[in-house]
C-alpha cells in the first residue's frame, strides 16, 4: 500500500513538474518568437469609417498632375500586423474619400475620428490646403469584358465588384513644387470622419526647366526567398532594403526625386515554407499578397516620401515567364514548385491587368496602354515598356501544349486563348514589344529633344541571359528564353538598326528581373555605335546563378561589363544640366542583412551629352 502511495504520490509530483516544463517551454518560445504569438490572435472588426490600412501612393508625376491610390479595408494596419497573415481577413470596406493637398506642411496626426461639424470647422482653419470633391468607393469603372472566355469573365466580374481601391487625380498643380497630401474618409453614414496619414512629394518641372534629377530603379519583391524570412514568420517591418535605404537618405548619403518598381512587385505563382501558399488565383487571394507587402511599416514610410512609377512583368502580372496564353481548363502540373515555369492556366490575362493597376497609382483600364513616357525637365525623358501584354507567344510552350484552337494573333480579337489589346497589335513571331508599342517607341525617341532618354524595361534587352551548369556537365542549360537577348532578337536587331539610322544619341536601358545588379553594352565591329544597358537588381535576396550575354548579331556584339552577385538597386543622376549635363549611374547593394547596411557598388558609369 505504501509503496503504491508513494507511486500515486511521485506520479503526481512528475505531473506537475512537466505540466511546469511545458509552461516554462511555451513562455520561452512565446519570448523568442513574439511577434509570431502576438500576431496569432484573432481581433474583433473595428467600427467606423474604413481604414487606409495600406497607406496611399502617388505616381505618374507630371508638371501639374499626379494620381493618388489607396485601397478602403475593414480593419486599421495596427489590427492587421497583429494577426498571422495567413489568417489575415483583407476585406474591403465601401465609404467616401477626398484628398486634402496643400503647398505648406499639414497639421500631422490627427488622432481620432472627427464629427461632420468638426471636419467643416476644420476645413475652414486649413487656409492653405485645398480639398477634392468626395468620391465613392467603390468607384465606377469602365467594365472589361472578355465574351469568349466565360471562366475569365466570372473571376474579372468578382473582381470589379469587390474592388475597393482608391485612384484619385490631382490637377492644376505648381510645376516642380513641394505638396503635401492626405486622404480624409467617411462611412456610407458618413457619421464620423477619418484623417490618412501625411505624404509628401514633389512635381515634375517643366520640359524647358533646366533642373538636375535623379531616381532610382529596383525588381523583384521576391516575398518566398527572403533573408528577412527567418523562422517562418514574415517580417514585422518589411523589406531590409528599405531599412538601409531609408537610413541612407536620412543620413543624406543618397537622395532622388522618384523610384520606378520596375516589373515583380509581388510574386503571385511563388511560395515558400514560411509564407502564405499560392493563392488559388481568385481575385482575394492575388490582392492579399500585395497587401501582405504594402501593409508592412517600411514599405509605408518609404511611399510617404517619395513617388513612383510602376511595371508589371510576369510575377506581378501572371506566372513565371508569362505570356498571353491562358486555358482556364488547363491544371496545375505536379510539383508546381519545380515546374512552375510550364503552368498556363489562372489568372488570365485581362484579371492580371486588372488586379496590377487596381493596386498601384497607373492609368487603368480596358484601353489604358500599359507603355508610357514622361519628362523631368530638359535634361530627362523616361519611357516605360510593356514587355508581356504585347509580346509573341513563347515559340517553347506553343510547342509543349498545342493548346486545341490556338490560332495566329490576331489584333483586337479574342479566342478561346489568346487575346490582344488595340494597344498592341498583333505581333508576329519576332516580337516582344509589338508593332504599335514599337512605333510609339520610335516616333517619340525622335521627337524628344531631352538631354538624356532613359528606357525602362522590365525584362532585360541586351542582357545577361542566364547558363546554369548542371552537376557533372559541360554544357550549360540556358534560361530566360523569353526576352529579346535570344527570344526576340530580330526585334532588338531592328531596333538597334533604328536607333543607328536615325543617329539617335544619350539613349540608355534601364532593366530588370534578373535577380543580381549588373552593367552590359552592345558596340558595333566599328566602335560608331554604343549602347547600354543598366540592371536594376532584386529588392529581396532571390540571387540567382550569374549568367552570359547570349545576344550576337553580324553588326555587333553585346558583353557584360561588370555585375554584382548581390540584392540592390540602381541610382540614375542627371547633373549639371544648365552647364555640361551629364549622366552618372551608380548602384547600391545589401552589404550586411544582420544590420540592413546598403553599400554603394564600386562600379559607376559616367557619359557626357553627346553633341
Amino acid at each position: 500500500m505504501a509503496l503504491r502511495a508513494l507511486s500515486r504520490s511521485t506520479a503526481g509530483k512528475l505531473l506537475v513538474l512537466a505540466v511546469v516544463l511545458v509552461a516554462g517551454l511555451v513562455a520561452l518560445w512565446s519570448t523568442r518568437r513574439p511577434e509570431k504569438a502576438r500576431r496569432t490572435q484573432p481581433l474583433p472588426e473595428v467600427s467606423g469609417p474604413p481604414f487606409a490600412s495600406v497607406g496611399a501612393k502617388v505616381g505618374e508625376v507630371g508638371p501639374s498632375s499626379a494620381v493618388i491610390h489607396s485601397y478602403l479595408l475593414s480593419q486599421p494596419a495596427e489590427a492587421l500586423l497583429r494577426q498571422d497573415y495567413a489568417d489575415r481577413n483583407y476585406r474591403g470596406k465601401s465609404g467616401w474619400v477626398r484628398i486634402e493637398y496643400s503647398t505648406s506642411e499639414l497639421k500631422q496626426p490627427v488622432p481620432r475620428p472627427l464629427s461632420q461639424a468638426d471636419f467643416d470647422q476644420y476645413k475652414q482653419t486649413q487656409v492653405g490646403s485645398k480639398f477634392t470633391a468626395w468620391v465613392r468607393v467603390p468607384q465606377d469603372l469602365s467594365p472589361l469584358t472578355n465574351p469568349h472566355n466565360p471562366d475569365q469573365q466570372a473571376l474579372i466580374d468578382k473582381a470589379q465588384a469587390t474592388d475597393y481601391s482608391v485612384h484619385l487625380r490631382l490637377t492644376s498643380l505648381r510645376p516642380s513644387t513641394p505638396y503635401h497630401f492626405r486622404l480624409w474618409i467617411k462611412g456610407e453614414e458618413a457619421d464620423l470622419v477619418r484623417a490618412g496619414q501625411v505624404h509628401r512629394f514633389a512635381t515634375a518641372p517643366e520640359p524647358s526647366d533646366l533642373r538636375d534629377v535623379s531616381f532610382i530603379a529596383t525588381t523583384c519583391f521576391n516575398h518566398a526567398v527572403l533573408k528577412d524570412l527567418e523562422e517562418g514568420v514574415w517580417p514585422a517591418q518589411g523589406f531590409r532594403m528599405f531599412r538601409g535605404l531609408l537610413e541612407r537618405v536620412k543620413a543624406g548619403a543618397l537622395s532622388f526625386d522618384f523610384a520606378i518598381l520596375n516589373g515583380d512587385t509581388v510574386y503571385l505563382d511563388k511560395q515558400g515554407s514560411g509564407y502564405r501558399s499560392r493563392p488559388e488565383h481568385q481575385p482575394r487571394g492575388m490582392r492579399a499578397r500585395y497587401f501582405d507587402n504594402y501593409l508592412l511599416p517600411l514599405a509605408q514610410e518609404f511611399f510617404r516620401q517619395f513617388p513612383a512609377y510602376f511595371l508589371k512583368d510576369d510575377h506581378d502580372w501572371r506566372f513565371n515567364d508569362a505570356d498571353p496564353v491562358f486555358s482556364a481548363q488547363t491544371s496545375p502540373p505536379r510539383f508546381y514548385r519545380q515546374i512552375g515555369k510550364y503552368y498556363r492556366g489562372p489568372p488570365g490575362p485581362l484579371l492580371g491587368k486588372k488586379i496590377f493597376e487596381e493596386m498601384h497609382p497607373v492609368e487603368r483600364g480596358p484601353q489604358a496602354a500599359p507603355y508610357r513616357t514622361f519628362r523631368w525637365g530638359r535634361g530627362l525623358q523616361v519611357w516605360l515598356l510593356e514587355s508581356r501584354e504585347c509580346r509573341y507567344p513563347n515559340g517553347r510552350e506553343l510547342e509543349r501544349y498545342k493548346l486545341e484552337g490556338l490560332s495566329a494573333p490576331q489584333e483586337g480579337r479574342y479566342d478561346g486563348h489568346l487575346y490582344y489589346p488595340d494597344y498592341c497589335g498583333a505581333p508576329s513571331v519576332e516580337e516582344g514589344w509589338g508593332q504599335k508599342q514599337f512605333s510609339w517607341l520610335m516616333e517619340s525617341l525622335k521627337s524628344s529633344d531631352a538631354y538624356f532618354k532613359i528606357i525602362v524595361s522590365p525584362t532585360p534587352v541586351l542582357g545577361p541571359g542566364q547558363d546554369i551548369y548542371p552537376e557533372l556537365s559541360l554544357r550549360p542549360v540556358r534560361r530566360k528564353a523569353d526576352n529579346h537577348v535570344r527570344r526576340f532578337r530580330q526585334e532588338l536587331a531592328r531596333f538597334l538598326e533604328a536607333l543607328q539610322r536615325e543617329e539617335l544619341k544619350n539613349v540608355y536601358f534601364v532593366s530588370g528581373d534578373r535577380h543580381f545588379i549588373w552593367h552590359s553594352r552592345y558596340q558595333t565591329h566599328d566602335q560608331r555605335f554604343t549602347l547600354h544597358e543598366f540592371g536594376s537588381g532584386p529588392f529581396a535576396d532571390d540571387i540567382v546563378a550569374l549568367g552570359n550575354v547570349f545576344y550576337r548579331d553580324e553588326q555587333g556584339e553585346a558583353e557584360l561589363v561588370d555585375s554584382l552577385r548581390q540584392a540592390g538597386f540602381v541610382h540614375v543622376q542627371v547633373t549639371d544640366v544648365a552647364t555640361d549635363p551629364k549622366l552618372r549611374v551608380e548602384w547600391y547593394f545589401m552589404e550586411d542583412w544582420e544590420t540592413a547596411s546598403v553599400r554603394r557598388w564600386a562600379h559607376s558609369f559616367e557619359a557626357k551629352r553627346a553633341p
